[in-house]
Parts: structure tokens; sequence; C-alpha cells
């Protein structure tokens, strides 16, 4: 079973708040939530070849030949996505989280 869990991304402290933690049928941490600001993202259930948890909008790198390429995780059609193909499809040893869209401005 996957875990259900996002983040937002707080303008003020210029960091992640956390939420998914349900208790007595609450989400925890959504009062704080402004979704007005910013939207929720998901996680993936995935996790980076250091352990690192990966969610929408995580900028990873991955191999391309004999090189590598930076991407944005996005939700498509039901999945996860990486580049061309479902982050599933993925060898999760081979990506790794470089940052993501709100510390970079990426879109």
């Amino acid at each position: 079973m996957r875990e259900i869990k996002f983040r937002q991304w707080n303008f003020e402290s210029k960091k992640f708040r956390y939420v998914g933690a349900i208790d007595d049928g609450v989400w925890a941490g959504v009062s704080s939530l402004d979704f007005d600001k910013s939207p929720l993202m998901q996680f993936t259930g995935l996790h980076d070849k250091n352990g690192k948890e990966i969610y929408e909008g995580d900028i990873l790198t991955a191999p391309f030949g004999d090189c590598s390429t930076k991407h944005k995780v996005y939700f498509e059609n039901g999945c996860f996505k990486l580049a061309w193909k479902s982050l599933d499809e993925w060898n999760k040893d081979d990506l790794e989280i470089i940052g993501n869209i709100c510390e970079t401005g990426l879109k």
C-alpha cells in the first residue's frame, strides 16, 4: 500500500510544509495550508538513490546515454512521470533529486 502524503511550499519561510497523517479523520497540518498561493505536491511513493522521498515538482537527474539529464516529476494520465515515461519505469538507483521547482524557479 502506498503512503499518501503531500507537501506545500511556504513562501515566507522558504520551506515545505508536509501533510499526510490523518488524526480523527482530519489531515494533519491542513489548517496551515494556503491553497491560493501554492499547490499541493503529492508524494510519488518512491525514493531516489539516496533514499529521499520523490514528490511532484522535484527535479531529478536521470541517465541518458553517456550523460545525465535534468527532468521535473509531474502527474499525467493517472501516473507520475519523469521526462517521457512513467516514473515506475526508471531504475531508482539511477535517479537523484537535485532540487525542486519552488526553490529553483523552474516550471
